[in-house]
């Protein structure tokens, strides 16, 4: 149907119909950068003190030490970026001047009950001391950066394939590792002996993902390397292990499994259902 507006646009003579429409365009953009304006003016950020700083730096420390040697630490530009995402996490926290309320238990429990079965998310939640970590609920594109390597292609696949699970959220690679939220890198040695990759999740107090760094062994042969893609970024997305070793997530398996199973997608699913 065409409407009254547009009726009288077309009616009018052209140049007095182009003003019209630019103006209206124009209204249309100052209300939208109004309401940006608004928004963002109703939380704004703020500057950290240098108690705020040195406290957001050992806040990263401890995340980093809860590792043991399972991670051997970031390069220093990706460490640099990492910090500043906990940075801004604190900020936003801070100029909000409160946590957002914990779910109940008993809400937890219903959705585990409920859609629970055939996945290990009990297990997550174990591995978790309880808790879940998982990306924020509003973010539903996870940007990954892969540094180069003979099989980075293989990598970029085995990332892609975690978004079969059709879960809120999905992977996307990118070139540009300061807009990545998920880094690939590649190490000679990793600190176990047989290990193929680790991953370091950094997270608020609630345990919504900042960040995450994912380590691969460069000098693994092609199906070992995509075996722990896989696997790893599974750990990205907040997975922890499964008892199963028929899923990719088990800590132990046959090192050639190229394929999810319905347990790993299930569990992701899961996962995402879960508040905070």
């Amino acid at each position: 149907m065409l409407s009254v507006a547009r009726a009288r646009l077309l009616t009018m003579p052209v140049a007095k119909a182009v003003r019209v429409f630019v103006l209206m365009v124009a209204l249309v953009v100052a209300a939208v950068a109004l309401r940006n304006h608004q928004r963002a003016a109703a939380h704004p950020l703020v500057q950290l003190t240098h108690a705020d700083s040195e406290l957001v730096v050992q806040a990263y420390e401890n995340q980093v030490q809860s590792m043991g040697d399972r991670y051997p630490g970031a390069p220093q530009w990706l460490r640099e970026l990492q910090l500043d995402r906990l940075r801004r996490a604190a900020q936003q926290q801070i100029a909000t001047d409160s946590a957002p309320a914990a779910a109940p238990r008993e809400r937890i429990d219903s959705i585990i009950a409920e859609d629970g079965g055939g996945t290990y998310i009990r297990r997550v939640i174990a591995e978790g001391a309880g808790s879940i970590s998982r990306w924020p609920d509003h973010k539903d594109t996870v940007a990954v950066w892969i540094a180069a390597h003979p099989y980075a292609a293989v990598v970029r696949t085995s990332f892609r394939r975690w978004n079969e699970a059709q879960a809120p959220v999905a992977y996307a690679i990118v070139d540009d590792s300061t807009t990545a939220d998920v880094h690939v890198t590649w190490a000679q040695t990793l600190p176990f002996q047989g290990e193929l990759g680790t991953t370091f999740r950094l997270t608020d107090n609630d345990g919504r993902i900042l960040v995450a760094h994912v380590l691969l062994l460069s000098t693994a042969p092609i199906e070992g390397i995509q075996n722990a893609a896989l696997h790893e970024a599974g750990h990205a997305l907040g997975l922890d292990h499964s008892p199963n070793p028929d899923d990719i997530m088990s800590s132990a398996g046959n090192g050639k499994k190229w394929q999810l199973s319905d347990a790993d997608l299930k569990t992701l699913r899961v996962l995402y259902e879960i508040p905070f």
